[in-house]
């Protein structure tokens, strides 16, 4: 945003938080913000992300260890898919084609740490955002820009542009996720038959 040691400048003067459902081990905020004066280049409300796990030092040591030693197991997993999170918005998201990508305004990641912390433009307030989910039609449109998304990249490492990213496209650790799997396997199965 601006500065607020001017007082001629715009400064943010309160903001209100909604907790946002969804994600494992992240605090998703929802701001609204109030100004000092009117501005519309700057946001009505911004999504906020925060990764912090409040491990002992020897924990960190040990899980950093076997992050450098590519040991994928469930925490390691979870904190290798925050760097992708990260490193898909400073080196990939650029690069998207027909898909609407929230404005990254700003990141800091300390893998060591264990924190992540993302501010975003808020897309709610897209015609194409899903605060109350989806309509037949809209998720057609949905899937059909992802299916361009994946076209356009498909057999196009993203090791072109720099990002760290999945071998294999996205994550199942163990028998948690296998249920899970399943259910997206057959309801992905139902809306190819609907939109086919």
């Amino acid at each position: 945003m601006r500065s607020l040691s001017n007082p001629d400048e715009c400064t943010i003067i309160s903001a209100e938080s909604e907790l946002l459902k969804g994600g494992c081990h992240f605090n998703v905020l929802k701001l609204s913000l109030t100004y000092s004066k009117d501005d519309n280049r700057l946001p009505k409300s911004i999504i906020v992300k925060n990764l912090k796990w409040g491990k002992k030092l020897t924990e960190k040591i040990g899980l950093y260890c076997k992050q450098m030693l590519n040991v994928n197991d469930r925490e390691t997993m979870y904190l290798k898919s925050y760097e992708i999170e990260t490193g898909f918005y400073k080196t990939f998201s650029q690069y998207v084609q027909g898909l609407k990508v929230p404005k990254v305004y700003y990141i800091y990641e300390n893998v060591f740490q264990n924190e992540f912390k993302l501010v975003m433009e808020d897309l709610s307030y897209c015609d194409n955002g899903q605060k109350f989910g989806f309509s037949l039609k809209k998720s057609r449109i949905c899937l059909k820009q992802l299916a361009m998304f994946h076209a356009a990249n498909w057999m196009n490492p993203a090791k072109n542009v720099g990002g760290k990213f999945w071998d294999i496209g996205g994550y199942w650790t163990g028998t948690k996720r296998e249920v899970l799997l399943a259910l997206v396997l057959i309801n992905t199965y139902a809306l190819l038959a609907l939109v086919l």
